[in-house]
């Protein structure tokens, strides 16, 4: 978790405009989930996902959970 927690404090306030930057955090954050999943999985991708989305700016979470909301999927309470 060490990892992803450094990633985390290095990929924070993440906007909708900056693309290049969250398909880089994205790349990584996946790259690093992926050992974490494996058996015996060490974490739940519930977990997982809600630490991707809190690095997020506000104004991002705001837009994902309305497009979730619309889809009548889970809200993803950051």
């Amino acid at each position: 978790m060490d990892q992803l927690r450094k990633l985390y404090r290095e990929n924070s306030e993440i906007s909708m405009l900056d693309k290049k930057r969250l398909m880089e955090f994205k790349c990584k954050f996946m790259y690093i989930v992926q050992k974490y999943l494996r058996s015996p999985a060490i974490t739940k991708n519930h977990e997982l996902m809600e630490l991707f989305v809190q690095c997020l700016d506000i104004t991002f979470q705001d837009a994902l959970n309305s497009r979730l909301s619309v889809q009548g999927t889970l809200k993803i309470n950051a």
